[in-house]
């Protein structure tokens, strides 16, 4: 079953992404199922150094974090 997600970033706007989902039934008891589509990442400083944060270090951001 072919079908589309549509997806929403405070930074990048709104955009669709494709997606694909499989079901086969060899027989009875068993049921095989698959799922795949493309998508998109935006890192975020403070996601991405959550170990930083946690250590006790001092963090100074001298920019806008996001």
């Amino acid at each position: 079953m072919p079908g589309v997600r549509w997806d929403h970033s405070s930074e990048y706007g709104g955009f669709w992404t494709p997606r694909i989902h499989i079901r086969y039934l060899p027989w009875e008891p068993l049921t095989l199922r698959a799922s795949a589509g493309k998508g998109y990442r935006s890192p975020h400083v403070l996601a991405e150094n959550v170990s930083v944060l946690s250590s006790g270090k001092t963090f100074i951001a001298r920019e806008r974090l996001g």
